[in-house]
């Protein structure tokens, strides 16, 4: 974070070939963070969604259907 959210997303892209991390939760949930920070809502509420998908644990699923709800009603708290 410290080259900013648009940096961190460059990172992720180069990742984004490998089909382990195609198939894990938290890769999606960065990869929204980021794009949350960068301004691009839709985006970020599709990789929210490819996480929730992937999710396993309740907690975590609870917490990026907040994100997913907070982005849909305008933002994230």
């Amino acid at each position: 974070m410290a080259d900013g959210a648009d940096a961190g997303l460059e990172v992720l892209e180069l990742m984004n070939g490998s089909r382990a991390m195609m198939r894990h939760h938290l890769f999606h949930s960065a990869k929204a963070g980021l794009l949350w920070r960068s301004g691009r809502n839709s985006e970020a509420c599709k990789s929210y969604r490819e996480a929730l998908a992937l999710a396993r644990n309740g907690i975590e699923k609870d917490f990026l259907l907040q994100r997913i709800e907070a982005l849909e009603a305008g933002g994230v708290q």
